[in-house]
């Protein structure tokens, strides 16, 4: 498989990792921060959307978002990491698409996440994270 690459674009691939790690956090970190600071609110809107109990799914949206985040940026835990957004993602696009949600304009970022979470979970964060 290797022989169909082009090889001096390797060297690249530990800068690629961190770079789709950093944006993968700056994402998370956006949407899970104002869901933690207000976790009655956010509650409130989970179960509006029908995720009940809406304190539990609200709660471990906003705490896995933010600390998620964290992990990305620091490179600590990426592999489990990706493997819960990819659940988290799945979890979203599947819920969107049942309720007539159209891929322009509704769910293509929570693809793009889903998938940015597949490919950290089966390469790891790359030589500039602490820890798999």
């Amino acid at each position: 498989m290797i022989e169909h690459m082009i090889l001096p674009l390797l060297a690249f691939q530990n800068w690629a990792l961190l770079a789709l790690r950093l944006v993968v956090a700056a994402i998370l970190w956006v949407h899970g921060w104002p869901k933690l600071r207000n976790l009655s609110a956010n509650a409130e809107s989970f179960n509006n959307m029908g995720f009940r109990p809406g304190w539990f799914w609200g709660s471990y949206a906003a705490f896995f978002e933010t600390i998620g985040a964290l992990l990305f940026l620091l490179g600590f835990g990426t592999q489990i990491a990706g493997l819960l957004l990819s659940a988290e993602m799945f979890v979203i696009i599947c819920w969107k698409k049942i309720n007539g949600q159209k891929l322009l304009g509704d769910y293509e970022l929570d693809l793009l996440l889903f998938v940015s979470g597949l490919i950290l979970a089966t390469m790891g964060g790359g030589q500039f994270a602490f820890l798999f």
